[in-house]
Parts: structure tokens; C-alpha cells; sequence
């Protein structure tokens, strides 16, 4: 029961569940972890999150089942993170968004009409792209992406190399085709 983006009322749940949260995003969205069951610790009281919770949560079920795609930033804790991460290896190649997943083999776009209905890739390089053909008047050319992503200057940290840098660095276009450089779990975004 929504009333544009507030909350206005709820439903008589009989399964018990909790949100743990450090904060929302800069568009004021929670970010969070979602659990089923009895909560941890009292409402508004610190939780400290170790693997084992994490193991408990929606986030850690949908990711090992290979039905979301894992996009990690800097204030998760590296534990947590290689735990998602190993947990979403291993859901591949065959299970859920992995099946059809297009992110690293690339995806050619013909429009913002088949990037909706044709392109399996990590929701970062969708936004972006789909902002991109946005602005782009629906012109399907993909010739100044990289610049509209060096302006845009989202920061990534490559795990593997230690290298800090934008995320035009770790996407590769190839005429109309477009595709990370990098798998997911070697990125590690800066929050905006």
C-alpha cells in the first residue's frame, strides 16, 4: 500500500522478518539487508553483521540462487562481500541471471527498446546505458559512451590490480556492442 514512493500502511504479516541498515543511498533508498525470522537484536539497536548472518538474509539467498546480481560498494566489509561473491560464482554458469547473462561476452545495443528487453547485464552497466540512450534522443550509437561515463565519473576499485579509477575503465565499446572488462566481483564502487 503505496502512496507514490511512502510508505502509508502494511499488511498483517504472520512470518516474522527484520531490515539491518548503516543508511540509504543519496536518492534517500534504504540500503540494507533483509532476514527472515526473529531479528538479531532489538529494534534501533547496533548489530554487528558476520558471514553467519549474512547467510540468513534475502540478499545472500537471491545471490546464491543466481536470481540477483551482486554490485558491491565500499562500506561493505570485505568478508561479507567475498562471501556474496563466492556465493554468486557459484551459482554460474547455468542459474537464474547467469543463463542469459551478457555483462563480460558483451551486448549489442540496438536502442533502449531491446537493451530493456534483451540485455541480461549487471544493473550498473544497464542504468548507465540506459540513461546514456536517454540523453542520446534515442539514437542508438554507442560512439560517445565512454566519454558520457568519464563525465559521469563513477569510482571503481579493481580488486585484482589495486587500481582506483573510473568506471569507463572497466567497460569496453566495440561499435554497437558494449561488455565489462572486469568481472562483478573484481569491482568495488565508491557510494556516491
Amino acid at each position: 500500500m503505496r502512496d507514490g514512493e511512502t510508505v502509508t500502511g502494511d499488511g498483517d504479516d504472520a512470518i516474522p522478518g527484520f531490515v539491518l541498515t548503516r543508511g540509504s543511498d543519496r536518492y534517500g533508498r534504504c540500503v540494507a539487508l533483509a532476514g527472515r525470522g526473529d531479528p538479531p537484536a532489538a529494534s534501533g539497536e547496533a548489530t554487528y553483521v558476520d558471514v553467519e548472518l549474512l547467510t540468513h538474509t534475502a540478499n545472500h539467498h537471491l545471490i546464491a540462487t543466481g536470481l540477483a546480481y551482486p554490485t558491491f560498494y565500499l562500506k561493505l566489509w570485505p568478508d561479507l562481500r567475498g562471501e556474496l561473491a563466492a556465493r554468486s560464482l557459484a551459482a554460474r554458469p547455468a542459474s537464474g541471471v547467469w543463463a542469459e547473462d551478457r555483462t563480460l561476452t558483451g551486448v549489442t545495443v540496438t536502442g533502449l527498446d531491446g537493451l530493456s528487453d534483451d540485455a541480461v547485464i549487471l544493473p550498473k552497466l544497464f542504468r548507465r546505458l540506459a540513461d546514456y540512450l536517454a540523453l542520446n534522443g534515442g539514437d542508438p550509437s554507442l560512439a560517445g559512451l565512454p566519454a558520457y561515463l568519464a563525465q559521469r565519473d563513477d569510482r571503481v576499485l579493481i580488486l585484482s590490480t589495486g587500481h582506483y579509477t573510473g568506471f569507463d575503465f572497466v567497460v569496453a565499446v566495440d561499435g554497437q556492442s558494449v561488455r565489462l572488462t572486469r568481472p562483478h566481483e573484481d569491482l568495488v564502487f565508491q557510494e556516491a
